[in-house]
């Protein structure tokens, strides 16, 4: 089993090269962030997502 984090601010972290397979994100907040070179295969995303042209855009690939 993986470690949990709970109730933690991780704000301005800079992940370098984590593996976060079969992770779990439950109620966090990902305002202003930003992912690039990032692998997303099998993602399921349930949630509503806000941006101008996003939801054009996430099934693009």
């Amino acid at each position: 089993m993986g470690e949990e984090f709970e109730d933690r601010d991780l704000s301005e972290s800079v992940f370098w090269g984590v593996q976060m397979t079969n992770a779990t994100f439950r109620d966090t907040v990902l305002n202003g962030s930003t992912f690039f070179h990032t692998e997303w295969e099998n993602v399921s995303i349930d949630c509503p997502v806000y941006g101008r042209g996003c939801r054009d855009n996430l099934g693009e690939r």
